[in-house]
């Protein structure tokens, strides 16, 4: 399915965000920028292998962070032992020069993410974690609102540093994240109208499920366009 908003080209497709031939690729994130699910875990396993002296630094990133929602989180890897990857080290890089968790809203750019592909990689933060009183991690709650500012704020970067072909994914739509494919995906849509890039000149939407590509294959140019608020 193909249309367009403020002559810009807009596709939907069912594929990888990571593996389009596109200036840059937006990541769906979290605010601890762990590239564990989804497109985040494609990121990190598209993009190069570490050498044993990467490694090192690698687990020594791991083991620094003193945050305590950073420190409770990063149990995952520590557990499951993942095999370390570029996109993963140069995350983890960004959340140290920050020295805590990025907030809801906030766009992180990682032009390091792999040695081999000239994309870069845009980090939406559309939700993160804090902790109960239990010490248990919870998600922050997520609208279609707040998600459209987000992203709002994302297409506007993208604007200001002239990138003219992106590719991002249908963002938070996981069971406890709240949205659901067809709010996401107006929420694309309303946030590219609302920021109104005057450089950007391509966007594809991909779907990395079956389902949700199969409703939305069925919509016409008209009905698309109609699910803009």
């Amino acid at each position: 399915m193909k249309t367009k908003i403020n002559n810009i080209k807009i596709e939907l497709k069912k594929d990888c965000a990571i593996k389009q031939d596109v200036d840059l690729s937006i990541n769906s994130a979290n605010g601890l920028l762990l590239m564990r699910t989804i497109t985040a875990k494609a990121i990190r396993e598209y993009s190069d292998k570490l050498n044993p002296v990467e490694k090192n630094n690698y687990s020594d990133i791991l083991y620094s962070f003193k945050n305590p929602v950073m420190q409770k989180y990063i149990e995952t890897f520590r557990i499951k032992e993942w095999e370390p990857r570029q996109a993963q080290m140069s995350s983890f890089r960004r959340i140290l020069e920050n020295n805590r968790p990025y907030k809801t809203g906030q766009c992180i750019i990682d032009k390091e993410w792999s040695k081999t592909e000239s994309k870069h990689v845009l980090h939406v933060i559309g939700m993160t974690y804090h902790l109960k009183d239990d010490r248990e991690l919870d998600v922050d709650k997520i609208s279609e609102e707040s998600l459209t500012k987000t992203l709002t704020n994302a297409f506007r970067y993208i604007d200001q540093n002239r990138y003219e072909t992106i590719s991002t994914p249908i963002l938070c739509t996981r069971g406890d994240y709240g949205l659901n494919p067809k709010t996401t995906l107006r929420s694309i849509l309303n946030a590219i109208k609302i920021a109104n890039p005057i450089h950007l000149k391509k966007v594809i939407i991909c779907f990395e499920s079956e389902g949700p590509m199969e409703t939305f294959d069925q919509l016409t140019e008209k009905e698309l366009k109609g699910i803009i608020k």
